[in-house]
């Protein structure tokens, strides 16, 4: 990484806040910049804020503005020591060093280029001293704050960068055996995996027509397919699909969507509306990507055969279920219905045989202990409304 990436970029507006102008338009009123002390200032989520008010921590512009010299000028010494020697743990102390001034700039001057400015290298800090884990903390609170932040390109990386890297070590790690981590600040705390998609979820959604939004996307879509959450797997491939149509991952996308929705089906027992949405999306494969798709062209009608049996399957199991409760006219209607969808399968040719073996068969079972039903009075609900002859 060039100098030039690392260092700072030049100030611009305020990107976001709680802030609103004044009477003069060069003074900016911000809420988190008040002193006093109010009552909704011990409403429970404010008493962290309002005990440093109390204690003399509140917001002080000209306190941040001697930290973040401090802390600035430490963390450029630090980039500085970086670039001769990378992974010196002389260059992660010194990274390291720029935290208090940074922190202590951040808390003291709220909703300002100050606190903004101070993030990012108080994040980049983190990141370089291979505090994972704290980076990405201090990269989501920057977005949170300036969703515009002008270090949006910068934090993505980073944060695409981390989120890999947890997953890369979860795959490769004995998940069992390190369950907690109270040790080494590279990871979090727990389900390294877990927290790695969430990364990558929170990337695309913080920054939707950013660089790396369909980077984030697929990666995010291989991870919960891997993770056999196939479900949330193909439904962020089918975002990815339809909402990053010149993104490079577009075939790939279409392939692994297909994949992840014939991973969903459970069975012939069981919703067969996967199957049908997997069968969609390889007509799309094979329509968008006639060129790409030639070479897993004999795959991919081998897998839609696939389908068209196992759709077959399932309306041979329903009529199945029906001829063994006696309701031949259900029956019929599946095994009809099988042959007219799909008569190029062997299970048509069975259906072919079952329904010769119903004709002459009642539609419905025979009525067991009618003389006890008829004890009964109809109910209200299956008389007619008009009774015959009222209307002569």
């Amino acid at each position: 990484m060039t100098n030039d990436e690392l260092s700072l970029m030049p100030r611009g507006h305020l990107s976001s806040g709680q802030r609103a102008w004044g009477k003069n338009e060069s003074e900016i009123y911000s809420e988190r910049h008040r002193t006093s002390i109010e009552a909704k200032d011990f409403a429970p989520e404010k008493l962290s804020q309002t005990w440093k008010k109390l204690t003399g921590r509140g917001p002080n512009r000209q306190v941040a503005e001697v930290a973040f010299e401090s802390g600035q000028q430490q963390y450029l010494s630090a980039v500085a020591a970086w670039e001769t020697a990378a992974d010196a743990p002389e260059t992660q102390a010194a990274f390291l060093k720029a935290v208090p001034d940074l922190e202590k700039a951040a808390e003291r001057w709220p909703d300002s280029t100050i606190e903004e400015d101070a993030l990012f290298m108080l994040g980049e800090s983190h990141f370089f001293s291979n505090q994972y884990a704290k980076a990405n903390k201090t990269y989501e609170q920057l977005v949170e704050l300036y969703p515009a932040t002008r270090y949006m390109d910068k934090v993505q990386s980073h944060r695409f960068a981390i989120a890999k890297y947890w997953l890369d070590v979860a795959r490769e790690t004995n998940v069992v055996s390190n369950p907690v981590n109270l040790t080494d600040e590279k990871y979090p705390i727990n389900d390294w995996a877990g927290n790695g998609r969430r990364v990558l979820d929170r990337i695309r959604l913080d920054d939707p027509t950013g660089k790396l939004a369909d980077d984030a996307a697929f990666l995010l879509g291989n991870a919960l397919h891997e993770a056999h959450k196939y479900f949330e797997a193909a439904e962020t491939f089918a975002d990815l699909r339809n909402n990053y149509p010149g993104s490079p991952h577009q075939f790939q996308a279409h392939l692994m969507e297909f994949q992840s929705r014939l991973a969903m089906y459970d069975g012939k027992y069981y919703e067969g509306l996967p199957l049908k949405q997997a069968e969609e999306v390889l007509r799309l494969i094979l329509r968008r990507f006639p060129n790409e798709s030639a070479e897993l062209k004999e795959e991919l009608m081998e897998q839609a055969a696939s389908i068209r049996n196992m759709l077959a399957d399932r309306d041979m199991a329903m009529a199945d279920f029906h001829i063994n409760r006696g309701e031949n006219l259900a029956a019929r209607f599946y095994l009809e219905n099988l042959m007219q969808e799909f008569p190029e399968t062997d299970v048509a040719r069975e259906a072919r045989t079952k329904l010769q073996s119903l004709e002459g068969k009642p539609d419905e079972p025979a009525q067991v202990a009618g003389w006890l039903v008829d004890m009964f009075p109809e109910p209200k609900s299956t008389r007619p409304l008009i009774r015959s002859g009222a209307l002569k």
